[in-house]
């Protein structure tokens, strides 16, 4: 049907090759769609996060405590803007306009997405002493992790073709750390429940699939 439409026989197999990104996607979107609506049975708590929010608290140190707070503020989605901003310049001064602008629409992205979540969920925060800072939006998803996840993940895509095999070694290190240190962040400090990462996780997800598709489809054919 494609190749009746005018498409190129090159542009069709590399339309025809997005199949596992769709079906990764459509995955992350039937999770998320259980997540939101397990959130929105027994008043936003599940049978899963209650123990495990009691668990870290009973468990954090003091210094642990601080150490997290002090992680969540350098975390912080405004701060992670800030950084991709920076990221996206240097991107555009090395040639590289597309994989800028994909990072910075997808960041933005995730931000709204997920600002818009939160208020269709309206789902309340764990509460003192499990919440180290309490914070007056609502609790799923996690906006620390849904956008470390899409920067992470996106930037690491985008980059990959562009790195040695000791480059690709390192940046995926790097990439899954800091998403794996975010996300224990939040619990330990309390700041949200166990469903709220996993939530952010599979949305992150679907954004960063999209992203990558969208550069497939982008990236002019090699000749």
């Amino acid at each position: 049907m494609l190749l009746a439409l005018g498409w190129s026989q090159p542009r069709f197999e590399r339309v025809r090759a997005l199949w596992p990104l769709a079906a990764l996607a459509t995955a992350a979107a039937i999770v998320f769609a259980w997540l939101c609506d397990a959130v929105g049975d027994h008043d936003g708590i599940t049978a899963i996060d209650g123990p495990t929010a009691g668990w870290f608290a009973a468990h954090r140190t003091l210094s642990e405590g601080q150490l997290g707070l002090l992680i969540a503020r350098a975390t912080s989605p405004a701060v992670l803007i800030v950084a991709v901003i920076v990221a996206a310049v240097v991107a555009r001064r090395l040639g590289r306009d597309l994989e800028a602008t994909l990072l910075v629409a997808a960041t933005g992205l995730a931000y709204i997405v997920g600002a818009i979540a939160k208020v269709g969920e309206h789902r309340a925060r764990p509460t003192s002493p499990v919440n180290l800072a309490p914070e007056s939006e609502p609790s799923f998803p996690s906006g620390h992790v849904l956008v470390i996840t899409t920067v992470a993940l996106v930037a690491l895509a985008l980059g990959w073709s562009h790195l040695s095999r000791p480059g690709r070694i390192i940046a995926t290190t790097a990439a899954v750390t800091a998403i794996a240190v975010v996300c224990v962040d939040r619990l330990v400090v309390g700041a949200h429940w166990l469903t709220d990462v996993a939530g952010s996780l599979a949305l992150a997800t679907i954004l960063v699939a999209l992203t990558i598709s969208a550069h497939r489809l982008l990236t002019p054919a090699a000749p």
